[in-house]
């Protein structure tokens, strides 16, 4: 059994950790209340949970982590006072020699405290760990807009999130019918046929690196994943942003706040919703150029190498490597455009 997604839920629930493995019916769901576990053995209770509990997400804590980063303390404090240590409520011991982050400065909620020991990253996607290669139909001649539909690898294997195959068909719905070229890729682990016969101008693959892929669209329909955001934010893309679960609430209202896309709620899942969305992004040039903007702030920052340089640092000197104070990291200053 392992441990999976994280969804946020209407009250009176916090948090929810969704515990199980692929070879399982059923999932033991554990929500958190101010420290308070209560455990849900109704898949249809965890849904409605689910759907409502994007529309509030929590936000606050360190970069990325929202309410988790508080059901994280409460597991981790029993631990420290096991072994003689004093509550860390704040996390603040998880960061306090080196914390590299590998998003745009800008990109991250302003509210957020930033440790003194985070510098930030280039975001470098890694997505072909196989022979993975384009497919023979994708290259410069595609009729455009190209806009490309993905939920990730494996919210579609989930089955009461309702990703697959009804949101795919949504999407499909929405936006066939629309001129351009439109992808969608399934995960590697649902069969596109299963979604039904497709017009010429519409390509269903259960995996296409991103990498191959991204170069030659327009727009990104995504579930809001991190990977999937800032890869598209790395080739200067707008986005419309469907959130379903984990952190991916709190992405896609960073997106809206930096102009990044549209956002549709889970009441608003739509082909309707969906296609208008998409007409806007592509009408209004100030999406893209926003995603442009952000994607020449993640281009200046020093990649992976710098981080082996600050990990040899630390390693060396056992000391904090302080890299954020006052908006600065190391000698650079970096500024939100």
């Amino acid at each position: 059994m392992r441990s999976g997604w994280t969804v946020g839920l209407r009250p009176p629930y916090s948090l929810v950790h969704l515990i199980g493995g692929e070879d399982r019916l059923g999932f033991v769901v554990k929500a958190v209340e101010a420290g308070r576990r209560v455990e849900l053995d109704d898949p249809d209770q965890l849904n409605a949970g689910v759907t409502a509990g994007v529309k509030d997400p929590p936000r606050r804590g360190y970069v990325g982590a929202g309410r988790g980063a508080h059901d994280l303390a409460l597991q981790l404090d029993p631990v420290r006072r096991a072994v003689g240590l004093p509550p860390d409520p704040d996390l603040q011991m998880l960061y306090r020699y080196l914390l590299l982050a590998f998003v745009p400065p800008s990109y991250q909620d302003p509210a957020a405290r930033r440790p003194r020991t985070m510098h930030h990253l280039r975001t470098v996607v890694f997505d072909r760990s196989g022979r993975e290669a384009a497919p023979a139909w994708l290259g410069p001649d595609l009729d455009r807009p190209v806009v490309y539909a993905t939920f990730g690898t494996e919210l579609p294997n989930i089955p009461f999130l309702g990703v697959f195959p009804a949101l795919f068909q949504a999407v499909l719905e929405g936006l066939r019918d629309e001129t351009g070229t439109l992808v969608v890729t399934v995960g590697r682990g649902k069969d596109p046929a299963e979604l039904g016969p497709q017009p010429p101008h519409v390509h269903v693959e259960r995996y296409v690196p991103q990498s191959l892929l991204l170069p030659h669209c327009d727009l990104v329909v995504t579930h809001g994943g991190h990977n999937t955001v800032l890869a598209a934010v790395g080739h200067g893309l707008p986005v419309v942003v469907i959130p379903i679960a984990a952190d991916q609430p709190e992405n896609a209202q960073r997106c809206a706040e930096l102009g990044l896309g549209r956002v549709i709620g889970p009441d608003d899942r739509t082909p309707a919703a969906i296609g208008a969305a998409v007409r806007e992004v592509l009408r209004d040039p100030r999406y893209r150029q926003n995603a442009q903007r952000l994607r020449d702030e993640m281009e200046a920052l020093p990649g992976p190498e710098r981080g082996v340089e600050l990990l040899e640092r630390l390693a060396a000197q056992g000391q904090p490597v302080v890299g954020v104070q006052a908006g600065l990291q190391g000698d650079r200053t970096y500024r939100a455009a």
